[in-house]
């Protein structure tokens, strides 16, 4: 993915989306369906706005670029502290 591809894609899921469900958008164990079911129970999102969240984060973190995309969160001041500080958790974790 390229850069306004990244931007796109991060636009659409939400920074804070991206960030509170990274590691289930990167578990390849949990079907784009359950994620989906999941967003719209727990954050009550249409199904799909879910389904493009659930997908976009895939190709995001896939594509490798997952941390780069917590970096720039973590330079974010429109995002409160517990999403920062879980982006700054989630590189410490999986930093590459």
């Amino acid at each position: 993915m390229d850069d306004k591809q990244l931007e796109r894609a991060i636009k659409s899921i939400g920074k804070a989306c991206f960030v509170k469900y990274y590691e289930l958008f990167r578990d390849p164990t949990r079907s784009n369906e359950v994620l989906v079911d999941l967003l719209m129970r727990q954050e009550r999102y249409a199904e799909t706005a879910s389904q493009t969240r659930v997908s976009r984060s895939r190709q995001i973190i896939q594509s490798g670029n997952g941390p780069k995309i917590l970096r720039e969160i973590l330079q974010s001041d429109r995002l409160d502290d517990g999403i920062i500080n879980k982006a700054k958790e989630l590189l410490r974790k999986y930093p590459v």
